[in-house]
């Protein structure tokens, strides 16, 4: 399956992390079998802020951090999956005329986190005039996905297959490129036929591009082959999750937990779709099962503070913040750690 939470998990593009691709039977927050989790089908779910953008820059260069001090709950955000599993060098031009080089790690619709000399930097994109990307070049194993992608969803598998196996001789370790490949293998076999190959194909370069809708009427119509596959109602919530249907999202990510009860992706999708349906009780719920199948979830035990924080239990709320801190410091996102560590010294 291929990935997305950070993006973490999903089909063969990915949202909240980056990991899995989910072919078949579809990159790597982790679902390391879903979306995320690499490509994770498009999508990774990056990161869950305890506060909105400070719209003050940092440092007066333009760029930007969360200000917690004000915040009243999480926004969990998300950003396409290989976002979070594929770095690409770019120049940066600030409105100011200033020219940044550096290699982009995160990339949302509000802003950038660009490693400059080592040092991760986060960049407001009202500040940015332009950022001159890098395109995908051949040698990049993301290339030969996307190209393989393009290719099942015209019903040319045998290329798909070409491409996909090429991508894997760059990075043999890579998940969504293993899924993909499997599915192929599976058509080839006889175990899911052309159509239901076609529409996951083709849903999956959609949640790659961030063409949620498109992705959504994909997953739909291999759903009404197989209604019942946990992976496609995975990729379907997390389609919707993107677009912030969330109750939408909810539908189709119960039906996938009830498949797969312990997979933690699935899990962290419901719990931060009911947070943002201000269901703190419900996302707790689902957000402990997550960190107890993943306990370094730092995101997810985030999430849980501030649901115990909208709901006045300031204690737990602090005990869980406690441990995103310590996660995300583990990981080395000090600025995310520090943001908390503001916000709790606000906790009374």
């Amino acid at each position: 399956m291929i990935t997305v939470k950070s993006f973490k998990t999903a089909p063969i593009a990915q949202p909240r992390r980056a990991n899995s691709v989910a072919v078949g039977v579809p990159t790597e927050r982790k679902r390391t079998s879903g979306l995320d989790r690499h490509l994770s089908y498009g999508i990774i779910l990056n990161l869950a802020p305890i506060a909105q953008l400070d719209r003050a820059p940092v440092f007066g260069t333009g760029c930007c951090r969360f200000n917690p001090c004000w915040a009243q709950r999480i926004i969990v955000m998300l950003s396409l999956l290989f976002t979070a599993s594929n770095v690409f060098a770019e120049t940066v031009t600030l409105k100011s005329g200033k020219k940044i080089d550096g290699t982009i790690l995160e990339k949302t619709d509000q802003y950038i986190k660009l490693e400059v000399e080592g040092t991760p930097i986060y960049y407001e994109l009202k500040y940015i005039q332009s950022i001159q990307e890098d395109k995908l070049e051949p040698q990049d194993a993301l290339y030969y996905l996307k190209e393989g992608l393009r290719y099942g969803s015209e019903a040319k598998f045998k290329e798909a297959e070409e491409e996909f196996q090429k991508g894997l001789k760059i990075n043999p370790s890579d998940y969504n490129l293993t899924e993909a490949l499997k599915m192929v293998t599976d058509l080839k076999q006889g175990r899911i036929n052309s159509d239901y190959a076609v529409y996951l194909f083709k849903g999956s370069r959609y949640l790659i591009d961030a063409n949620y809708q498109g992705a959504i009427k994909e997953f739909q119509q291999a759903l009404k082959l197989r209604p019942e596959d946990p992976d496609l109602n995975y990729y379907a919530g997390i389609s919707y999750y993107s677009q912030e249907e969330y109750q939408n999202a909810i539908d189709y990510l119960r039906r996938a937990q009830e498949k797969k009860p312990d997979d933690d992706e699935i899990n962290y999708y419901l719990g931060a779709s009911h947070y943002s349906l201000d269901q703190y009780e419900d996302a707790i719920n689902y957000l402990k099962k997550a960190v107890d199948i993943n306990p370094d979830d730092a995101q997810a035990y985030a999430i849980i503070g501030a649901s115990y924080y909208s709901l006045g239990q300031n204690e737990q709320a602090k005990e869980n913040f406690n441990r995103a801190q310590q996660l995300f410091q583990k990981a080395g996102d000090y600025l995310k750690a520090k943001d908390i560590e503001d916000f709790l010294s606000g906790i009374n």
